[in-house]
């Protein structure tokens, strides 16, 4: 644990002091809930829409507390910081630090040869139960099972077909209505 250098996540804090790694408490609570609906069958932008609705905590929002820092009032900036949307939800779900685990060494860069390509899994590096987990490995393995299976049989890509990645971000000048592609 020594020799490890980390930026902590949403819901963990780092002592610059100790170098000890704590749990935030209210964070932990909405990464809980944020498990707890998934996993109970509500999508992505509905649970972004709740946390909205009830006012939680981004993780800007919470980091900028915690470091005591200030931003500009722009309205760039207060609808990221201050406003939860489903790709904040599914990094999320999809990082496996929430149930204990840290994993280094996920990718290389190359500054020189400006290369950069993902490690698989076998030359990574996993420190199981190097944080105090969040969700337990049970609830963690069920939301990533929900996101690959939710990833190919959306309803709005075909029976058995992934979704193309940029259906519903066209809109139709006339109507409104979004694009939806097909293969």
């Amino acid at each position: 644990k020594d020799g490890i250098i980390m930026i902590a996540p949403f819901g963990y804090f780092k002592d610059k002091n100790t170098k000890q790694v704590v749990v935030i408490e209210e964070a932990a609570e909405t990464i809980k809930q944020i498990f707890t609906l998934y996993v109970g069958g509500r999508g992505l932008k509905a649970i972004a829409k709740q946390l909205n609705e009830e006012k939680r905590k981004t993780p800007a929002l919470v980091q900028m507390e915690l470091l005591n820092k200030r931003s500009p009032n722009t309205h760039d900036v207060i609808t990221k910081k201050y406003l939860w949307d489903a790709t904040m939800i599914k990094r999320i779900l999809e990082n496996e630090i929430y149930t204990g685990t840290l994993i280094n060494h996920k990718s290389e860069r190359s500054k020189i040869n400006r290369t950069f390509k993902v490690v698989g899994e076998e030359e990574q590096f996993r420190h199981e139960g190097y944080l105090t987990p969040i969700v337990t490995k049970e609830i963690w393995d069920q939301a990533r099972l929900l996101l690959n299976v939710r990833r190919t049989t959306n309803a709005r890509a075909g029976e058995g077909k992934p979704l193309l990645r940029y259906s519903g971000m066209l809109r139709c000048g006339d109507c409104g209505r979004t694009f939806i592609g097909k293969r």
